[in-house]
């Protein structure tokens, strides 16, 4: 193992020596930097890169053993590669600029006449190279503007072709061709790898034609929503048209899913306009009237929003109220002074847990503290210390565990929803977890891939709840994947059968094991906007560490805050699951098998808990 962080310390310095040649060459002054100069320290470069690349092929496979090194822990190799390409650029650049010609008059004159009639032309903007990271969507843009801006271009060389394609592409595609050397030979291989990967006509046209079918439905009439819609309609038609499809004969089918886009005012208005027509409608015809619907409604917009602005000067001596002077309405419920309880000085004596004790006494809401419950405020604002749906005032309020006790019995009493209750909440079980300071709460998480709609892997942290009857996806995640949903309202009951949440539609997806990508699993899950608040334990337990060091994890990081955004619950837990169960931290800690590697869930004993947990609760 210490031959192999030798080479890896090699790695470092061959990186430096890359790095500095540019700085290198400036070292010699300008009159002492020519063609040959340039050319001889070109060479060293290239040789310098083969020989990283060498190297580094044959140190990839030690990177767990060694991820702690400064070479993987700072990735290196990319840092390198993009000194290596701006440095080799440089210098062809500065070569260009040498072999100007400058002993030819009649050169020289043409040169200036040139400059002399674009000095008077306008400046025009920079046109950038095009960026693909692997969108099928993008596959067909980047392709044509690549083309006809750099691999059509007759005065660029092969190796500065593939140094602009290199620059162009990022994340899948920057991966397939990270290992390809820079040199002549290897342009027409890169493109080539590009081609067969995403030029793909049936893998395209599906995409297409989910982006068409799956296009949101506008809910209240408005302008940029039809024009949405209409753009969303448009480049993917056109896109499909580009690839043969014959889009031309689908006027019906276009007609057909525009119409049931539409809000119910829009709709109502297309109906009255074919009036009593019998033969269909055509695509150019809905056109026609959309655009003339977004012009209408662009105009009642921007009068509506011209008269909001004119402002409403007072008649005689009628003296405007003061925004701020308290009403009949915000009168102190504990010291019933006209002002309001958050500016009441004897309740902000009070301590957090006192506050909150008062708040429940008096049925106030948790949110905004106003004479109403909770489930009933329509107030935005939340906890400046913690984003939390409660009142700043109350932040810290159920740091002991008696407090919990206290809050649900008021809860049931009231019926107002308390945040911050240590609360596991599913389609069929809830769970109250009481909150010590030498034990915590580890629940099983996995990282796993989650395929987009265009097939490419997305690696996501998902929550393992057996008592979870059906699945959930974050709403937040259903729209990054672009999945197309169906449309399904459910109740998400807990305890006695009480409805807690509402989803928001159905979504299919398929997700995979992250280290045997072959598991593959059909995901059929409810949308909700938040699925859990769970925070993993913080704590320092070097023994459970140590006892989990030759064990592959399904969660590798699972004391990690990152969030999870889905619950997988036990249509996929039965699937999953492997036979090898094995108890750690006295037998606190359950360790089980499964298909995405082993999860961890059970009591974690420590004396340093960093902070107290909380349990995952639907929002």
């Amino acid at each position: 193992m210490s031959e192999v962080r030798i080479t890896l310390d090699r790695q470092i310095e061959l990186y430096g020596l890359i790095s500095r040649a540019m700085t290198n060459l400036k070292k010699l002054g300008d009159a002492n930097v020519t063609i040959g100069r340039i050319k001889s320290r070109l060479n060293l470069l290239n040789s310098n890169w083969a020989k990283f690349q060498q190297i580094h092929e044959t140190v990839t496979g030690n990177r767990d053993e060694f991820q702690d090194h400064v070479y993987f822990k700072d990735d290196i190799y990319a840092e390198c590669e993009e000194q290596y390409v701006n440095i080799q650029g440089d210098m062809f650049d500065l070569i260009d600029k040498l072999s100007a010609p400058s002993d030819n008059l009649a050169n020289n004159s043409l040169n200036n006449t040139t400059r002399a009639i674009n000095s008077h032309s306008p400046k025009l903007p920079r046109i950038d190279l095009p960026k693909f990271s692997g969108d099928y969507l993008q596959w067909k843009h980047f392709h044509d503007l690549f083309d006809s801006m750099v691999k059509s271009n007759s005065e660029l060389s092969l190796v500065e072709k593939l140094h602009y394609l290199k620059m162009s592409v990022t994340e899948e595609p920057a991966q397939l061709l990270k290992n390809i050397a820079i040199c002549e030979d290897n342009f027409a291989r890169a493109w080539d790898i590009l081609i067969d990967r995403y030029e793909n006509k049936r893998i395209l046209i599906d995409s297409h034609l989910s982006v068409l079918l799956s296009t949101r439905s506008i809910k209240h009439e408005s302008s940029s929503e039809l024009k949405r819609l209409i753009s969303e309609i448009k480049e993917n038609l056109g896109a499909l048209e580009a690839l043969d499809c014959p889009t031309k004969q689908w006027d019906n089918i276009l007609v057909f899913l525009i119409v049931r886009r539409l809000d119910p005012e829009t709709l109502k208005d297309w109906k009255k306009s074919i009036g009593s027509k019998k033969s269909p409608a055509t695509f150019k015809e809905l056109e026609s009237f959309l655009f003339g619907r977004i012009h209408s409604l662009e105009a009642i917009e921007q009068l509506t929003s011209t008269k909001r602005n004119i402002p409403i000067k007072p008649i005689g001596n009628v003296k405007s109220h003061n925004v701020s002077t308290p009403t009949h309405n915000q009168s102190c419920s504990l010291c019933h002074s006209n002002h309001y309880i958050s500016s009441c000085q004897q309740f902000m004596n009070k301590s957090p847990l006192q506050r909150r004790e008062f708040v429940i006494s008096k049925n106030l809401c948790f949110n905004c503290l106003g004479p109403h419950l909770m489930k009933n405020c329509r107030s935005s604002k939340r906890c400046r210390i913690c984003q939390r749906q409660h009142h700043t005032s109350l932040h810290g309020s159920n740091s002991q565990s008696q407090t919990v006790t206290s809050q649900i019995t008021s809860s049931d009493n009231s019926n107002n929803s308390i945040p911050h209750t240590t609360v596991i909440q599913n389609s069929s079980h809830m769970a109250v977890s009481h909150l010590t300071t030498i034990s915590t709460i580890l629940l099983a998480t996995a990282l796993v891939n989650i395929a987009t709609f265009n097939g490419k892997p997305c690696l996501i942290r998902a929550l393992i709840d057996q008592g979870s009857e059906v699945s959930f996806i974050s709403e937040s995640l259903c729209q990054l994947l672009q999945l197309p949903r169906r449309s399904k309202s459910v109740p998400i009951h807990g305890v006695g059968g009480q409805a807690t949440n509402i989803s928001h539609g159905n979504v299919d997806c398929y997700l995979s094991s992250r280290t045997k990508p072959y598991m593959q699993y059909r995901l059929n899950a409810l949308v909700l906007p938040q699925i859990t608040a769970y925070v993993p334990p913080q704590v320092i337990c070097n023994d459970l560490q140590n006892e989990l060091k030759d064990i592959t994890l399904a969660d590798p990081h699972f004391m990690s805050s990152t969030t999870i955004d889905v619950i997988l619950g036990v249509d996929i837990y039965s699937q999953i699951m492997k036979s090898g169960i094995r108890r750690l931290n006295n037998g606190s800690i359950l360790l089980q098998n499964t298909t995405l590697g082993w999860i961890l869930s059970g009591s974690i004993h420590s004396e340093n808990v960093r902070q107290n947990l909380l349990i995952p609760m639907f929002s």
